[in-house]
């Protein structure tokens, strides 16, 4: 899957800030929490507290991770459109220098952006 399919499912997800949460099992003799990942009270995500064919997960931990994920989603993708656009300048302008790169990459995204 490439940056722009990336970037498209992002964008078809359910927008905000996604959080971890977790709820009691009620009843539970092993006190287990059941763990969602929700936004704005809307949950998600369900993530299974535990799997007795293959052992325990790590709910919680999953839980967080995928809402970090999605979260830090802009900026990760940001952060490899620049990589991208810096290694395309040092291929097409191999003698310049940092600084100069930098604002050959600033005009590779610019272009890029614009279609």
């Amino acid at each position: 899957m490439n940056l722009k399919e990336l970037e498209a499912l992002r964008e078809k997800a359910t927008p905000g800030k996604w959080m971890r949460d977790g709820v009691d099992v009620k009843d539970d003799p092993f006190n287990r929490v059941r763990y969602a990942v929700v936004t704005r009270g809307k949950t998600i995500a369900r993530i299974a507290y535990s799997s007795y064919e293959g052992g325990p997960t790590n709910a919680a931990e999953d839980a967080t991770y995928i809402a970090a994920l999605h979260n830090a989603a802009p900026e990760l993708f940001a952060a490899k459109r620049r990589l991208d656009a810096l290694e395309e300048a040092m291929e097409r302008f191999p003698s310049c220098n940092a600084t100069e790169l930098s604002i050959h990459a600033d005009q590779i995204e610019k272009e890029r952006s614009n279609g």
